[in-house]
Protein backbone atom coordinates (compact mmCIF):
# COMPACT_ATOMS: atom_id res chain seq x y z
CA UNK A 1 0.00 0.00 0.00
CA UNK A 2 1.37 3.86 -1.13
CA UNK A 3 1.12 6.53 1.51
CA UNK A 4 1.83 9.68 0.99
CA UNK A 5 1.24 13.55 2.31
CA UNK A 6 -0.91 13.96 -0.79
CA UNK A 7 -3.08 17.36 -0.58
CA UNK A 8 -6.68 15.72 -1.15
CA UNK A 9 -9.00 17.62 -3.56
CA UNK A 10 -12.38 16.82 -3.96
CA UNK A 11 -13.60 16.28 -7.66
CA UNK A 12 -16.15 14.30 -9.88
CA UNK A 13 -15.29 11.20 -11.87
CA UNK A 14 -14.77 11.70 -15.25
CA UNK A 15 -15.30 8.93 -17.77
CA UNK A 16 -12.69 7.84 -20.61
CA UNK A 17 -14.44 10.63 -22.92
CA UNK A 18 -13.91 12.94 -20.14
CA UNK A 19 -17.59 13.28 -19.47
CA UNK A 20 -18.56 13.71 -15.43
CA UNK A 21 -20.88 10.86 -15.05
CA UNK A 22 -19.88 9.88 -11.21
CA UNK A 23 -18.53 6.47 -11.82
CA UNK A 24 -16.01 5.04 -9.29
CA UNK A 25 -12.35 4.58 -10.85
CA UNK A 26 -10.71 2.09 -10.23
CA UNK A 27 -7.96 3.76 -7.96
CA UNK A 28 -8.82 5.93 -5.15
CA UNK A 29 -6.74 8.15 -2.68
CA UNK A 30 -7.76 7.52 0.63
CA UNK A 31 -7.17 9.73 3.96
CA UNK A 32 -6.79 7.74 6.82
CA UNK A 33 -9.06 9.06 9.59
CA UNK A 34 -6.90 7.95 12.43
CA UNK A 35 -3.82 5.70 12.98
CA UNK A 36 -5.48 1.99 11.43
CA UNK A 37 -4.18 -1.14 12.22
CA UNK A 38 -3.87 -3.83 9.31
CA UNK A 39 -7.05 -5.65 8.33
CA UNK A 40 -9.24 -2.54 9.56
CA UNK A 41 -12.66 -1.86 7.50
CA UNK A 42 -14.12 1.24 7.34
CA UNK A 43 -16.56 2.95 4.97
CA UNK A 44 -15.43 5.92 2.89
CA UNK A 45 -17.43 9.00 0.47
CA UNK A 46 -15.52 9.84 -2.50
CA UNK A 47 -16.36 12.08 -4.99
CA UNK A 48 -17.81 15.84 -5.76
CA UNK A 49 -20.88 17.14 -3.35
CA UNK A 50 -23.87 15.82 -5.05
CA UNK A 51 -22.15 12.76 -6.33
CA UNK A 52 -21.01 11.05 -3.52
CA UNK A 53 -20.52 7.35 -3.34
CA UNK A 54 -19.28 5.08 -0.06
CA UNK A 55 -16.74 2.32 -0.30
CA UNK A 56 -15.40 -0.20 1.30
CA UNK A 57 -11.94 0.39 2.85
CA UNK A 58 -9.74 -2.09 3.99
CA UNK A 59 -5.94 -1.03 5.34
CA UNK A 60 -4.08 -4.16 3.63
CA UNK A 61 -0.42 -2.91 4.95
CA UNK A 62 1.32 -4.81 7.44
CA UNK A 63 2.28 -2.21 9.39
CA UNK A 64 -1.08 -0.43 9.06
CA UNK A 65 -1.30 3.44 8.26
CA UNK A 66 -0.85 6.68 10.23
CA UNK A 67 -3.23 8.84 10.75
CA UNK A 68 -3.74 11.66 8.66
CA UNK A 69 -1.93 9.87 5.78
CA UNK A 70 -3.59 9.37 1.69
CA UNK A 71 -3.19 6.19 1.12
CA UNK A 72 -4.48 3.33 -2.21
Amino acid sequence: MAESNVEYKESAFPNEKGDIDGDIPVKVHIIAPSTLPEGYQFEAEIGAPGLKKTINVEVVSECGVKGYRCFN
